[in-house]
């Protein structure tokens, strides 16, 4: 498995996940067997790249610097790079819960190619509006009650895996899309077209405290 993890301007944040990834793998020679993570740098200039290669990791972290192409460029060069395995596609901002390298590698196991979605939640001890932890909240358990996601505008890859030629198969990512967002929307729509099962997994989750 790959894990791509695409990032622009956020050192420490992409450290914490880094240092949470590595220590769960660390904690388990299986899990850790035949992984790589690879972080791509869509231009970063606040010293990521030095402070990443200065760690001391238990786990292959390889970065790749390019030019601000915008994230769904980062993104295909993470599905690159992961070759003919698995990837997972994780966001920058991100705490792997515990036991969350071992759900998605795992998950992989048994059934028909699939994309495995997991929730990216709050903290419940986030200085959050209530409002807003009521709407996700309820948002996350409609997708548990249906186990899939059938609508591209519930679909994402911030915390996402697959086989790497169920991506490459629907095209990878629309590189025209440059700025924030909606280019794992716009994959999603081909997804469905193609009748590719886009399962919900509500165990597999990572918290976005920021």
């Amino acid at each position: 498995m790959t894990v791509a993890v695409a990032s622009y301007q956020r050192r420490e944040p992409l450290l914490r996940l880094l240092r949470e990834l590595d220590a769960q793998a660390a904690a388990s020679p299986e899990l850790g067997r035949d992984l790589q993570v690879v972080v791509v740098l869509d231009g970063s200039t606040d010293g990521s790249r030095a402070a990443v290669e200065a760690e001391p990791w238990r786990i292959p972290v390889r970065v790749h610097w390019q030019p601000n192409r915008g994230l769904a460029s980062a993104r295909n060069v993470g599905l690159a790079a992961a070759g003919d395995d698995l990837v997972w596609f994780l966001d920058d901002d991100l705490i792997p819960s515990p036991g969350l390298l071992e759900r998605h590698r795992l998950a992989h196991d048994d059934g028909p190619p699939a994309v495995v979605v997991g929730p990216c939640r709050i903290p419940p001890d986030a200085d959050a509006p209530a409002p807003l932890l009521a709407w996700w909240d309820q948002f996350y358990a409609d997708l548990e009650r249906a186990g899939r996601i059938d609508r591209f505008d519930r679909f994402t890859v911030a915390n996402a895996s697959a086989p790497t030629s169920v991506i490459t198969a629907a095209g990878g990512f629309d590189e025209s899309f440059v700025t924030y967002g909606l280019e794992d929307y716009e994959l999603g729509v081909r997804l469905l077209s193609a009748g590719t099962p886009l399962r919900f997994d509500a165990a597999a989750v990572a918290w976005h405290p920021d």
